[in-house]
């Protein structure tokens, strides 16, 4: 049985428990059933938060790794993790949006009080008051036997749907040590889903849109860059390798005043991606981004989807395509990114990609 599908089946062996903290002014707590399920109609919008746990920092350890070479050890001394901390405003998050959390843990001993072991803990918070507080229990999310699996990694899934929100509400999200027993945590990823009727990215520029110019190109033939190499399809040909060593792909950057790109405008992302046989179905963790910078979060724009639900089939070549409009508030000066993102290595081998592209597409008559 593989590591995917044993977490599949203990998953639904048991539910956990959670401990939610009241509205405010409340004093009890109540056991109830968190959601393990991601909810039904309901698509990627940007990725909040990962820590690879591959910094410097302390109690990040050599040697034991889910990926890369280093995790986080929580201990006695060291109970709670970094993790996510935004406002919904900052996140760009709306009532009725998802979170889904996810996080590895491993452990070389075994848990001597299996009572309520904290793991993920999520809040939100109002005006100096928590209104939800909510923290996984990993003895509940598998059995008793199960959580003292040592010496392999388990993944962990949370999923929250935030009903009741205001734009300057904190939500606050990240690992607990409660009892002690020292274990380790890698990936730690909080993505925002949005139903589908309200996420991003567009699948298409409204009918009124007309393609007005190809603003950048890159067919990755110049062989001086790193992780170019040929194509496996193709000899004559030479295609970008999305690795963590690399994390980034060669990037567009610029401004949108040299791109001839207006407000109201949108940009079409266009990449062409590969996934050898062995490697197909595995997730890459790769994702298709565009940024622009600004003064103000209101200025801001960051959009980022991840390759692995469009692509079709393995060793074939399929386009990637990402719509995003341009901030009726956008400025000339403003500085525009473009690139793929690999912020985690995952099983299988490295993503490739080719004929990076962008488009402008903009309003009949403007």
């Amino acid at each position: 049985m593989t590591n995917l599908q044993y977490f599949q089946v203990v998953i639904f062996v048991s539910l956990s428990l959670l401990f939610v903290g009241c509205h405010q002014g409340g004093t009890t707590e109540e056991a109830v059933t968190p959601n393990i399920t991601a909810a039904e109609g309901y698509t990627f919008k940007q990725l909040l938060y990962h820590n690879s746990c591959e910094s410097n920092a302390p109690n990040h350890i050599q040697g034991i790794s889910h990926s890369g070479k280093k995790s986080l050890k929580l201990t006695t001394a060291v109970k709670y993790s970094p993790g996510c901390k935004v406002t919904a405003k900052e996140a760009g998050m709306k009532p009725n949006d998802e979170l889904r959390i996810s996080i590895w843990m491993f452990k070389e001993a075994m848990f001597n009080n299996l009572d309520e072991v904290g793991l993920i803990v999520l809040s939100q918070e109002r005006g100096g008051q928590n209104i939800i507080w909510e923290s996984l229990d990993i003895t509940k999310e598998v059995n008793d036997k199960d959580i003292n699996i040592l010496g392999e990694w388990q993944e962990f899934n949370y999923y929250r749907v935030i009903e009741d929100l205001q734009p300057n509400d904190l939500i606050n999200i990240y690992a607990w040590n409660n009892k002690g027993e020292p274990f380790y945590l890698d990936d730690f990823k909080v993505e925002l889903w949005q139903k589908a009727d309200s996420a991003t990215p567009k699948v298409h520029a409204p009918d009124s849109y007309q393609k007005v110019a190809d603003i950048h190109k890159n067919t990755f033939e110049d062989t001086n860059v790193p992780y170019t190499i040929v194509d496996p399809t193709n000899e004559k040909n030479h295609i970008y390798q999305v690795s963590i060593d690399q994390q980034y792909s060669p990037a567009l950057k610029s401004t949108l005043g040299d791109l001839n790109v207006q407000a109201g405008d949108y940009l079409k992302l266009i990449v062409k991606s590969y996934m050898s046989s062995d490697y197909f179905g595995t997730n890459s963790n790769t994702y298709l981004t565009l940024s622009i910078d600004g003064a103000t979060e209101e200025d801001k724009v960051w959009h980022s989807i991840p390759v692995e639900p469009q692509l079709q089939n393995n060793r074939t070549w399929t386009e990637i395509t990402h719509w995003v409009q341009i901030p009726s508030t956008a400025k000339p000066s403003q500085n525009l990114s473009a690139y793929l993102w690999r912020p985690a290595k995952s099983n299988g081998k490295d993503l490739y990609i080719d004929d990076f592209q962008l488009e402008l597409w903009r309003q009949v008559g403007n």
